[in-house]
């Protein structure tokens, strides 16, 4: 069994057993085809013509697909595509146009053109109903690519041409067979023109229906040339990811397209001034970091007293800037920092970290360098410490839980175990830093629950201040009687059952019971969002404030003229479509929703006042 790749090239090479054929794992050779699984992928119609198929396929089958580079120079390759009603493969498509034992002959010649002429008139047919931008460009690509084939065919056979073509009878139900013969008789004269094609072929005026429908294509992309030049003026990248670094290297763009419009003219300048800064700041970035490094490692081996240490990295050699041992350069010692973690003293590691931008930014270096031979010298004593501790079995305090550190204790076993003078003195400071650092601790502990305690008093008395000044408010509202019920969900005092609660409980005398409409059916409520963005209904419609204040416009006019009604469909832009079926006696009804034209006209002024 060969390859995938080997049959195909063998195949457009025509290097196989023509009786006995050619397998792969997806694909095989039988005769004059060429199949992918069950599907004709590629068919030998003559003896240096040889169709291809390059329609849409699956993922697998995409594979393959022949490709003009497998097929040498004199053979002439045709596109085709049999629309699924071949001998082989179900309703797949491919490219059999002569079956099991059919013949390249005049009639499958002309087969091979309708093909051809039926994709100009589809591309050309786009056009008529298009409802997309660049079929005109896609037409003009076909027409010149599949017209070369009709050309070349005819050429090639005697027997074959377009005036042939032209005179067979076809049968012609719905005209398709007659605008198809207008094409190809412009085509024939020399007419490439797209819009001259479509006018021709399905009447005066088709081209222009469809320009003028891509007029919102083209001002979108003037729009969007415009802003990429204003842009690449300002000295950044454009908004587009498709053009992102489009015209150079600029500094990143923070801004949408709208907040660039937006721009003020002292604005773009100062954007224009400041991008070029930051454009050259980031041309020497390069130069920078390396001097950086530089300085960084000269620091090191001047303060540490040996070069960094080398380690391994993906990307080459690095450095760690982990110190190991450390000369003081002020006294000549030596410190051993290396050797295995101190666990339970993390504030004592045995690793002491060189941060050299620490050192770059302080104000005192000397002071800094000491410093930080003495942290060296501690760790050092540390380390000291506790191997001579561990080693004398030193007994440590009683843990309160079983994840706490060790904390040693000083006894008379130490003094007894002839330790000499510089042991016990390195032992005895390593115990009082210990006892400090745990005293401190605790002391730290004790601070920050104090402090704890205090911002929880006063979130609670502020949670209590916000608690009543609400209140407040509620009672306002339930003293102005029906309108302020309704406030109590108006201004997200309440939600919408509570505020029915309130009105039940107020029992208002002369009330009448439609009042309770407005919080259950009948005359629907509006309220503002808590971000101003968005109108709430009382039944849970949400509607932007923008399309909002376009309904309202339309609703205006028909409380000046309600006979000019009709009903019709609002896209609320995220809750769907409703219709509004009714406009009677100042309320709008839109599917569940009955709106009082007055509560719409005080939605309005709301949002004219808090939403400008």
């Amino acid at each position: 069994m060969a390859s995938n790749g080997t049959v195909a090239h063998r195949f457009a090479n025509r290097d196989y057993n023509f009786e006995k054929g050619l397998k792969g794992s997806s694909v095989h050779i039988d005769g004059r085809n060429y199949y992918s699984y069950s599907t004709v992928f590629g068919q030998w119609v003559d003896k240096n013509v040889c169709l291809v198929y390059h329609g849409e396929t699956s993922v697998t089958s995409n594979q393959h697909k022949l490709w003009d580079c497998n097929f040498p120079k004199d053979v002439t390759l045709f596109p085709y595509d049999d629309g699924g009603s071949g001998y082989y493969y179900g309703s797949w498509h491919g490219c059999d146009l002569l079956g099991r034992r059919g013949e390249f002959d005049y009639d499958a010649r002309v087969r091979l053109i309708d093909y051809w002429v039926g994709e100009i008139y589809d591309a050309l047919n786009a056009m008529v109903d298009g409802k997309a931008k660049d079929l005109d460009k896609n037409a003009e690509r076909i027409i010149e690519e599949y017209w070369a084939y009709v050309e070349k065919l005819c050429s090639m056979y005697k027997d074959t041409s377009v005036y042939m073509w032209l005179k067979k009878k076809r049968i012609d139900t719905d005209g398709t067979w007659k605008r198809k013969k207008i094409i190809v008789k412009a085509l024939y004269k020399g007419e490439r023109e797209v819009r001259v094609l479509v006018d021709a072929a399905f009447g005066q005026g088709t081209y222009k229906k469809y320009y003028e429908y891509c007029g919102r294509y083209r001002k979108a992309e003037d729009n969007k040339a415009k802003m990429i030049e204003l842009c690449h003026r300002l000295g950044m990248s454009t908004p587009y990811r498709d053009c992102w670094h489009e015209g150079g290297h600029y500094a990143e763009n923070p801004y949408k397209t709208a907040e660039i419009r937006k721009l003020t003219a002292r604005q773009r300048v100062d954007l224009h001034f400041a991008n070029l800064m930051d454009i050259e700041w980031r041309k020497h970035e390069y130069e920078r970091k390396k001097k950086y490094e530089k300085n960084k490692w000269n620091a090191y081996r001047w303060i540490v007293g040996c070069n960094p240490q080398e380690k391994s990295s993906w990307y080459g050699k690095s450095y760690d800037d982990k110190v190991l041992k450390c000369h003081n350069m002020l006294t000549g010692e030596e410190y051993d920092l290396s050797g295995d973690h101190i666990y339970g003293f993390y504030w004592c590691d045995t690793r002491v970290e060189f941060d050299y931008d620490e050192f770059r930014k302080s104000d005192n270096k000397d002071e800094w360098i000491r410093n930080f031979y003495a942290k060296c010298k501690e760790v050092q004593d540390n380390r000291e410490a506790i191997s001579i501790l561990k080693w004398a079995k030193a007994n440590p305090k009683e843990k309160v839980h079983s994840y706490d550190d060790d904390v040693y204790i000083l006894d008379e076993k130490l003094t007894e175990i002839g330790m000499n003078a510089e042991s016990l003195r390195v032992v005895t400071e390593f115990i009082e830093r210990q006892d400090k650092h745990y005293a401190d601790e605790e002391a730290r502990k004790r601070a920050m629950e104090i402090e704890r305690q205090r911002q929880a008093e006063e979130r609670k008395r502020e949670e209590e201040y916000q608690k009543q000044v609400k209140q407040e408010q509620i009672d306002a509202c339930i003293e102005r009687g029906g309108d302020g019920f309704r406030d109590l969900w108006r201004l997200h005092l309440t939600d919408l059952y509570d505020a029915h609660h309130e009105f039940d409980k107020a029992n208002l005398t002369g009330c009448p019971e439609k009042y309770k409409d407005f919080f259950f059916g009948g005359n629907v409520l509006l309220r503002l969002n808590l971000d101003k963005t968005y109108v709430e209904s009382s039944k849970g419609v949400r509607v932007p404030v923008a399309v909002a204040k376009l309904w309202f416009k339309k609703v205006k006019q028909l409380h000046d003229d309600p006979k000019s009604f009709k009903p019709m469909e609002w896209n609320t832009k995220g809750n769907g479509k409703y219709t509004v079926s009714e406009y009677k006696d100042d309320i709008l009804t839109a599917g569940c929703h009955d709106i009082a034209y007055a509560e719409m006209e005080r939605m309005y002024n709301q949002i004219l006042a808090e939403c400008a």
